[in-house]
């Protein structure tokens, strides 16, 4: 739960503890004058808090050694995280793929999965020469 670190902060410093994705938003200062005049102003920015996955990407259902000839299909997966995270295959001598949306010169299947929290599913697949498939 969101809650000010009352040690810490002052009229000129505010200090938060527990900062959750939920705690994104709107924050304001506010300085008022004296009297007689008790004027205001406030000043308000946007705050965003991020959640980084807990552990690197992985890699799923690839052989250390494969045939030239052999059909390919691997998997990347990224734990929970906000925003969610764009996942890319680097392969040598090969452009860069991103998901979602993938395009391969080669002749393999490549699928992209990555899950920024349990309500919310990601993956793409392209066939070299075929069509993207989004779901």
């Amino acid at each position: 739960m969101l809650a000010t670190q009352v040690n810490l902060s002052n009229a000129s410093h505010l200090v938060l503890v527990n900062v959750e994705p939920q705690s994104s938003g709107k924050y304001s200062c506010e300085i008022t004058e004296a009297a007689p005049s008790f004027h205001t102003k406030i000043a308000t920015r946007t705050m965003n808090v991020v959640d980084l996955p807990a552990a690197a990407p992985q890699i799923l259902d690839i052989k250390p050694f494969y045939g030239a000839e052999e059909f390919l299909e691997v998997e990347c997966r990224s734990g929970p995280s906000l925003p969610a995270p764009k996942l890319e295959w680097l392969a040598p001598d090969y452009a860069r793929h991103q998901a979602p949306g993938l395009i391969s010169n080669a002749k393999t299947v490549a699928a992209c999965t990555s899950a920024d929290d349990e309500r919310h599913f990601r993956r793409s697949s392209t066939v070299a020469g075929g069509e993207n498939a989004n779901t």
